[in-house]
């Protein structure tokens, strides 16, 4: 699922890696509590995480097409929020424990 493209060193850098705005990075971080929060990356720039409502997961929600508008100018995160998805859940339900999955996203 992850597409890149390698662009040529230029002026002296190293190479560099430029991520196509349609093709994700997908993976997994784990929150305090253990839990799998599955996620997806794409776009370059300052990072930007965008959370779908109560009854989504990033792959049925609008973020999807929100992500590739803001891809051009952010590094976007859309996640699966806990118990839906490709996440992971850990009994019991806590609403603070969904803040604290916000502090899990890649950096």
């Amino acid at each position: 699922m992850q597409k890149r493209t390698s662009l040529e060193a230029t002026e002296g850098r190293g190479p560099k890696v430029a991520q196509t705005a349609t093709s994700p990075l997908a993976g997994k971080v784990f929150s305090k509590d253990g839990t799998a929060i599955a996620f997806d990356q794409i776009g370059n720039g300052p990072p930007v995480i965008l959370v779908d409502g109560a009854l989504c997961y990033r792959r049925m929600g609008q973020s999807g097409q929100l992500a590739e508008l803001l891809a051009q100018h952010f590094t976007v995160f859309t996640y699966d929020r806990r118990g839906r998805g490709a996440s992971g859940d850990t009994a019991p339900y806590a609403v603070e424990r969904e803040v604290e999955d916000n502090r899990s996203a890649p950096r």
